[in-house]
């Protein structure tokens, strides 16, 4: 897998006159991630996705999931044959990510922001916007060095509005080197209608409709 390739180990010391104050330890990969002529190419080569949404379940924990749970799920979705997933509709425990980078299963990451019951508000609310920027941020910044992550979701049916513009402009200036997607940006102005394609306000890497038509 391209995931895997390349990962070494990373040691990062805080230190203060020689004196060691914290230190991280993590795996680091190095790939690159295009989208041209409408195609994804991981290290210069064309991958087409197959992927699935995985949320946190546990059918005796509930919402509160073991590492042997996700180590399940992971390898489930290796052995039928897929290749990619999304964290829907949360970041998840950063031991999914080292799992991924291990098995080379490609992950689009998704900041948790979700709000059916005021689709249409939140996303325009100023009172809102820094707190889903804030959300965006700390995704970004805690799975940055992931190889597996190939790309940022900004939430999942949470309407449209200047707030996912302002998220999305972030993460394109911190992390350009991955793609951003939002289903959302393809929807009218307002409501859950049919996807306008040919938007010009459309703050995504990514066309990527949920529940398309027979005929989209």
């Amino acid at each position: 897998s391209d995931v895997d390739e390349g990962k070494e180990k990373c040691d990062m010391n805080d230190g203060v006159d020689g004196f060691v104050v914290d230190r991280y330890h993590c795996k680091i990969g190095f790939r690159s991630i295009e989208i041209r002529n409408r195609e994804l190419l991981i290290n210069g080569r064309p991958v087409l996705l197959f992927g699935v949404n995985r949320h946190d379940h546990s059918e005796t924990g509930g919402k509160s999931v073991t590492r042997e749970e996700i180590h399940r799920d992971l390898t489930l979705m290796k052995q039928y044959n897929f290749n990619a997933v999304r964290t829907a509709h949360y970041p998840n425990d950063p031991y999914l990510y080292d799992l991924a980078d291990e098995i080379g299963l490609y992950v689009v990451d998704e900041a948790n922001i979700e709000c059916h019951g005021h689709y249409d508000m939140i996303c325009r609310e100023d009172s809102f916007s820094l707190p889903m920027l804030d959300r965006a941020q700390r995704m970004v910044v805690r799975d940055q060095n992931h190889p597996c992550v190939i790309g940022w979701s900004l939430g999942n049916e949470a309407g449209y509005g200047a707030n996912h513009a302002m998220m999305y402009n972030w993460i394109k200036t911190y992390d350009s080197s991955r793609f951003v997607q939002y289903e959302g940006s393809n929807r009218p102005v307002w409501g859950q209608l049919p996807h306008i394609y040919d938007r010009l306000d459309s703050y995504t890497d990514v066309i990527c409709p949920m529940y398309p038509s027979i005929d989209e």
